[in-house]
C-alpha cells in the first residue's frame, strides 16, 4: 500500500450463532508512534447468510512503518466468525483505476497483449500528446492490455471506457474485452464491440460487474479486434466505480422482477395452443407497498375535492395519520370512538387500498390522551390504573380492526430518550428510567393473541431519520424484545429526512438497511418525508431514497407521511398543491412509478406462448384474437417463488365463422394439410410428396404429413390416419361440412 493513497476494503462474514453480533473490520498499523487501530467498516451478522461489509482506508505513516494488518473480529469473542472473499483494492477506488490512462507516461502500466507489438505514438491522439499504438499484429486478438488484478472488488459494478482509432484500414471491428482467471478457469468477457475507422475516434464503453468463482488469479483489460496487420491507436481509457444507482438498479432488476409466460389455449380444446393472439400485459398493483398516510379530509370531498382523487391515482396502501391513535380515539376516558378511522377504512376498502395500523400506544407522553400520564402505575403484571388503561386500549382497538388492518405499530418510538419519552418505563421494575422491557413484550403478546393474523411492527426514527444514520441500537433493541418473547413480525423505519445537506443513499444503505437486514425481518419505511423548501432538492431526495430502499430485497414498502400542501405535518413536504397538481417532487414520484410498473404487448407464437419480464404484483391480461371477436380478460398474481407460467383460455369466443378462424382457434383437422378446411386430393398430393420421409423431426415437419403417431416418419400408420379423415370438412361457410366444435 502507498502512503497517502485511499483504498477500499471489503469482505463477507457470518457467525456460528443465530443471535446477531457486530463484526468489525480492523486495520492494525504499527509505525514510529506505536500501534493503532482503525475500523473502516462493521456489520451486524448472524449464521443465516453471508453479510457484506466495505469501507475506505487512507494510509498515513509517522516515521517508519513496521506493521500493517487487516483482520475481522467481534471484540466480545462470544461467537466464532467466518470470513470469505476479503479484498483490498484501489488506490482511490472511486476514481480511474488504470495506471497511465492517457499514455502520457510512455508504456507504464500497459503491455502488448498476446505478444502483439505495443508502443506509444504522437501521430494520433485524442487528448494530451500521446496515445497507445498497437502494431505488428498477427492475430485479431492481439492489442494493448493492462492488469486490473487487485484493483476491482467482487460484486461491484464498474464503467469501462476507451477510445480507438485505426491507422492503416478504413474500417474494421474494434473491441474491449476482459480476461478473467479464477477457479472456474479462464473466461473472456466482451465489454463492448463496434466498428472503428481511420478518420475519427470510436468510443467503446459499457458497465462490467466483477463476479468471481473461487479465487481470482488474473484480471486483464485489453483492446483488440481488427484483422491481423491492421494497426490501431488507443487513448483516454478509464475504469471507475459506477454510480451507486448502477448497483441499486441491478438489485432492483434481480429482486423485484421475474420472467413469466402466458400460454393461450382454445376454448374448444385446452390442449390446443393458439398462435397470433395479441397479449396485452398491464400491471394494476405492486407487490411492493407504495402508499401514504391518510387523514380525515377524505371524509369531506366537498371541502377537499382533490384529496381523494390524488390518493387513488398514486397510492395502493394507506395508514391513518392520527385517526387510529389513542388520543384521537379516547380523548375522554372511557369514551371510545373509531368513527373517523372506520370512515377512512371504508373508503380505502371500497377503492382497493390496503391499510396498516398506527399506533396502539405511544411512548411519547405528550402524544397520549391527556388523562393517561396522571394514572397510578406499578410494575407489570401488577394491577394499576395505567396497566388497566393499556389493557383496555389493546382489547378494544385490535379486535375492532381485526381483518381490516393487516399490520400494527404496537408501541411507537421506544428508543428515544428524554423527559417526554419512554413513558411506559412506569410499568417496568424500577419505574421511569428502567432498562426492562417486560411490559412492552406483554403488549406485543397481547396484540398477537387478539389478532393472530396481523403482522406486528416496531416503529422508530432513531438511527434512520434526520441524517442520523446508524441502526445498530435499533438492532440490539429488537433482539432484546425478541429474546424475551415479543412476537415482532416487521421493522418500521420512519425515514424523516428533514433538511439535511443532501440525502446520502450509500450511507443509508450500509448504515441503516444492511444492519437491519441481519434481523431477517421485513423492513418497512412507515413515515417517509423530506421537509425541504427547494422542490428540486426535495425531488432528488425522494428519488434517491426510494431507489435505494426499493433495491433492498428486505424492504417491503414505503409509506410517505402526507402528500398534499396544507395537509401535511411538515410545511415543506408535499407532492401536490392543494388543487391536486403535482409539483417537481410529485412528478418525480410519478416517474418512478412509471419505471417500476410493467406494461407489455406481444403476440403468441406457434406454441401459444407470449413471454414478458415484469415487476412482481397483480396484472390484467387482455387477449385479443387475430380476427374480430371479443377480448378475454384475466387477472393474475406474479410473485417471487410463485408460478411463472399461466395458461389462459381464450373464452368469450363464439363459434368460428370463417376457415381462418377455424385455424386461429386450433380447430384445423389433422389431415387438412393445406389448411383450407377440406381433406381432399390437394392434401393427398402433399401427403404423397412426403411419403416415406424419415426426416420429419426438427425444422422439417413434412408439411404435417407425419400424423399419428408423430414419430418423424411418414408411413402406413400415417396413411391409415389420413384415410379415416378422407373427404371430411369443417368449413363454417359450408352447411354440408361437419363442425368439430360445440
Amino acid at each position: 500500500m502507498v502512503v497517502g493513497q485511499t483504498y477500499q476494503m471489503s469482505g463477507w462474514v457470518r457467525t456460528n450463532n443465530a443471535a446477531s453480533d457486530t463484526i468489525y473490520m480492523f486495520v492494525q498499523k504499527t509505525d514510529s508512534n506505536g500501534t493503532t487501530w482503525v475500523v473502516p467498516a462493521s456489520v451486524n451478522a448472524n449464521n443465516s447468510k453471508w453479510f457484506s461489509l466495505s469501507g475506505n482506508y487512507t494510509l498515513t505513516v509517522n516515521g517508519t512503518l513496521t506493521g500493517l494488518l487487516v483482520y475481522f473480529d467481534d471484540i466480545s469473542n462470544t461467537y466464532d466468525t467466518y470470513v470469505d472473499d476479503a479484498n483490498v483494492f484501489g488506490p482511490d477506488a472511486t476514481g480511474n483505476l488504470l495506471t497511465n490512462p492517457g499514455f502520457e507516461s510512455g508504456t507504464t502500466g500497459w503491455y502488448g497483449y498476446a505478444g502483439g507489438g505495443f508502443t506509444t505514438s504522437t501521430a494520433a491522439y485524442r487528448s494530451g500528446s500521446h496515445s497507445g499504438y498497437a502494431s505488428g499484429r498477427t492475430y485479431a486478438y492481439q492489442g494493448i492490455a493492462q492488469s486490473l488484478l487487485g484493483m476491482m472488488a467482487p460484486g461491484k459494478t464498474y464503467t469501462i471506457t476507451g477510445w480507438v482509432k485505426l491507422q492503416n484500414a478504413s474500417s474494421d471491428s474494434v473491441g474491449l474485452t476482459i480476461r478473467q482467471i479464477d477457479s472456474s478457469g479462464t473466461n473472456y468477457i466482451p465489454i463492448m464491440w463496434s466498428t472503428g475507422n481511420n478518420n475519427s475516434w470510436t468510443c467503446l464503453s459499457n458497465n462490467f460487474t466483477l463476479n468471481v468463482s473461487g479465487t481470482l488469479t488474473g484480471l486483464d483489460l485489453y483492446f483488440e479486434g481488427p484483422a491481423p496487420g491492421v494497426n490501431f491507436y488507443v487513448d483516454d481509457t478509464n475504469v471507475s466505480l459506477s454510480p451507486w444507482q448502477t448497483d441499486a438498479n441491478a438489485r432492483i432488476e434481480q429482486y423485484r422482477k421475474g420472467n413469466f409466460q402466458i400460454t393461450v389455449v382454445s376454448p374448444y380444446d385446452t390442449n390446443l395452443p393458439l398462435s397470433n393472439v395479441q397479449v396485452d400485459v398491464n400491471q394494476i398493483k405492486h407487490q411492493f407497498a407504495f402508499g401514504s398516510c391518510i387523514n380525515y379530509r377524505i371524509e369531506y370531498p366537498n371541502s377537499y375535492p382533490n384529496y381523494d382523487t390524488f390518493f387513488k391515482n398514486h397510492f395502493e396502501w394507506a395508514v391513518c395519520e392520527n385517526e387510529s391513535k389513542w388520543w384521537w380515539n379516547e380523548g375522554t376516558r372511557d369514551n371510545v370512538t373509531y368513527t373517523d378511522a372506520d370512515n377512512i377504512y371504508n373508503w380505502c376498502n371500497s377503492n382497493g387500498i390496503t391499510m396498516r395500523g398506527h399506533n396502539i400506544v405511544w411512548e411519547q407522553q405528550s402524544s397520549l390522551p391527556y388523562w393517561v400520564p396522571g394514572l397510578d402505575y406499578k410494575p407489570w403484571p401488577q394491577t394499576s390504573n395505567l396497566y388497566t388503561a393499556c389493557q383496555n386500549r389493546l382489547n378494544s382497538i385490535v379486535p375492532h380492526f381485526q381483518g381490516k388492518f393487516v399490520q400494527w405499530d404496537v408501541d411507537n418510538e421506544m428508543l428515544p430518550t428524554g423527559t417526554d419519552y419512554q413513558f411506559f418505563d412506569r410499568l417496568e421494575v424500577g419505574g421511569p428510567g428502567s432498562t426492562d422491557v417486560n411490559s412492552r413484550v406483554w403488549m406485543y403478546q397481547r396484540a398477537n393473541q387478539l389478532d393472530p393474523n396481523c403482522k406486528l411492527f416496531t416503529n422508530e426514527y432513531i438511527g434512520n431519520s434526520g441524517g442520523d444514520y446508524d441502526s445498530s441500537s435499533y438492532v440490539t433493541f429488537v433482539n432484546t424484545l425478541r429474546s424475551k418473547g415479543a412476537p415482532i413480525h416487521g421493522i418500521g423505519i420512519q425515514g424523516h429526512l428533514g433538511q439535511t445537506p443532501g440525502f446520502d443513499p450509500v450511507k443509508y444503505y450500509s448504515s441503516v438497511l444492511q444492519p437491519l437486514d441481519a434481523l431477517n425481518l421485513p423492513i418497512w419505511v412507515t413515515e417517509f418525508d423530506a421537509n425541504e423548501p427547494n422542490d428540486t432538492i426535495r425531488a432528488n431526495d425522494l428519488e434517491n431514497f426510494y431507489r435505494i430502499c426499493f433495491s433492498d430485497p428486505n424492504v417491503g414498502g414505503i409509506l410517505m407521511w402526507g402528500f398534499m400542501k396544507g395537509t401535511t405535518w411538515q410545511s415543506d413536504w408535499y407532492l401536490a398543491d392543494s388543487n391536486g397538481t403535482s409539483n417537481a417532487t410529485g412528478q418525480r414520484y410519478e416517474s418512478l412509478m412509471n419505471q417500476w410498473t410493467t406494461k407489455n404487448s406481444s403476440t403468441t407464437d406457434d406454441n401459444g406462448n407470449a413471454g414478458f419480464r415484469g415487476f412482481y404484483g397483480k396484472y390484467r391480461i387482455t387477449l385479443t384474437p387475430p380476427e374480430a371477436g371479443p377480448n378475454t380478460v384475466a387477472i393474475i398474481d406474479v410473485l417471487p417463488g410463485g408460478p411463472n407460467e399461466f395458461t389462459i383460455i381464450l373464452s368469450g369466443v363464439g363459434p368460428p365463422t370463417t376457415c381462418q378462424q377455424v385455424h386461429d382457434l386450433g380447430l384445423t383437422l389433422p389431415a387438412d394439410l393445406n389448411g383450407d378446411c377440406y381433406v381432399n386430393y390437394l392434401d393427398l398430393k402433399i401427403f404423397a410428396d412426403n411419403w416415406l420421409h424419415t426426416d420429419c423431426a426438427g425444422f422439417n415437419d413434412c408439411n404435417g404429413a407425419d400424423l399419428a403417431p408423430t414419430d418423424g416418419k411418414v408411413d402406413f400408420f400415417d396413411f391409415s390416419d389420413f384415410a379415416e379423415q378422407w373427404m371430411q370438412c369443417n368449413d363454417p361457410e359450408n352447411p354440408d361440412c361437419t363442425p368439430n366444435w360445440q
